[in-house]
């Protein structure tokens, strides 16, 4: 809003960094205090000296782009969480808390004098691929629950907390310092479930229903970091804790189960650009013969990148011929087309070019006689040891 004292501030930055201090101020304080937090406590920022440095107008936090979506994003969940918890509410009597405290008190009599430590639990198992991450790639991070209910004399001891809950999970992210890392950091990044996108809060932390009801799922999550280029390279563990709520959203103070999973993350450009003169890419069938009347195939590859073990392999591909218009190609081997010896990679039909690729190579081979007549792709992949980084490609017309 353009208050006469904020007109110099916002002509100069394009937004008033202390109006987005209040908008993330009132995101955390509603959000704690929906999490059931005391009030008293809610008025103390968990993260003051970050909100301080974002209201700062000296040297912002954020430009004007990053502080709009900043603020969509703020202003979307504070209405929605606000006017979802008081749907959930609207039918409290004005004495609600003397329900809430007369059930508490009564669940832990029956608890402490009958099934003392017998809460039942959400279990959780996940793995996540790959486990190197490069920016602007996606990852899958898969999440399994085990609902566990504890057996007595043979008997199951139902927790009745979880029957009209909701499953839920909480995804953070820490440094190799264990410092939990915030919005500044995952900006742009978001886990999408089952076609529906979640992001990072101001803390740092998502939340996601994946179910609903408390019981044994797998949920299939995809962390996308597309638009993201302020996660810093560097060692991360992702905590995911598991909980049942009214929304599998809001929870209290503890979860039910938490584990931990190693991801490194490489924000690093790379360069890689694939160039052969027109007159190699037409080949006779018959000779191998390229346009050039013999049958020497030369590809230069520029290469470069900060990767701390990069390799470049190569492998074919042939249009598939199976419908007229079709444009799907097909993996063939490399070596039923060469002369040459070739060093085979782990993967298959894929063969090395370089194990430590300079910033200009030369990527020399002799074709065989009597080749098969099609449209071809000649892939080169970067890899960063095992982990595949991206692909350059030239066509090839054998006829």
């Amino acid at each position: 809003h353009k208050y006469p004292s904020k007109v110099d501030i916002i002509e100069r930055l394009g937004y008033d960094p202390k109006q987005l201090h209040h908008l993330l101020r009132v995101e955390e304080y509603l959000e704690r205090y929906i999490n059931g937090e005391r009030y008293s406590n809610c008025l103390r920022s968990t993260v003051s000296d970050w909100l301080q440095r974002i209201k700062n107008t000296t040297h912002p936090l954020f430009d004007l782009d990053a502080a709009r979506q900043i603020a969509e994003m703020s202003l979307n969940t504070t209405v929605r969480r606000a006017d979802e918890f008081a749907a959930a509410h609207k039918d409290d009597p004005v004495d609600w808390h003397v329900d809430v405290l007369l059930d508490d008190v009564q669940r832990d009599i029956m608890k402490y004098t009958v099934y003392t430590g017998n809460d039942a639990t959400i279990k959780l198992n996940a793995n996540i691929n790959p486990t190197i991450l490069y920016l602007g790639k996606t990852a899958n991070l898969n999440v399994k629950t085990e609902f566990m209910q504890n057996i007595i004399n043979s008997k199951t001891v139902y927790d009745t907390q979880y029957f009209d809950k909701k499953l839920g999970i909480k995804i953070s992210i820490y440094d190799n310092e264990n410092n939990r890392i915030n919005i500044d950091s995952l900006l742009g990044v978001y886990f999408e479930l089952d076609g529906k996108k979640y992001y990072p809060r101001i803390d740092g932390t998502t939340r996601i229903c994946i179910a609903d009801k408390v019981t044994d799922i797998l949920a299939k999550l995809k962390i996308n970091t597309q638009n993201n280029t302020t996660w810093a390279t560097g060692d991360y563990k992702i905590k995911i804790e598991s909980f049942g709520s009214s929304d599998g959203i809001y929870y209290g103070l503890t979860a039910s189960d938490q584990m931990e999973l190693d991801l490194k993350v490489i924000n690093s450009s790379y360069g890689l650009k694939v160039t052969t003169e027109d007159k190699m890419k037409i080949v006779d069938k018959d000779t191998g013969h390229t346009l050039n009347g013999n049958n020497n195939f030369i590809a230069k590859i520029e290469y470069s990148s900060v990767l701390k073990n990069p390799n470049i392999a190569v492998s074919l591909y042939r249009r598939k011929y199976d419908e007229v218009f079709s444009q799907e190609y097909e993996l063939v081997d490399l070596k039923d087309y060469l002369q040459d010896t070739l060093i085979s990679t782990t993967r298959d039909k894929e063969y090395v070019v370089s194990s430590n690729p300079k910033t200009e190579n030369n990527y020399s081979v002799i074709l065989k006689e009597k080749l098969k007549s099609g449209t071809y792709k000649l892939v080169f992949k970067l890899y960063d040891n095992n982990a595949y980084v991206g692909e350059e490609y030239e066509y090839i017309i054998i006829k």
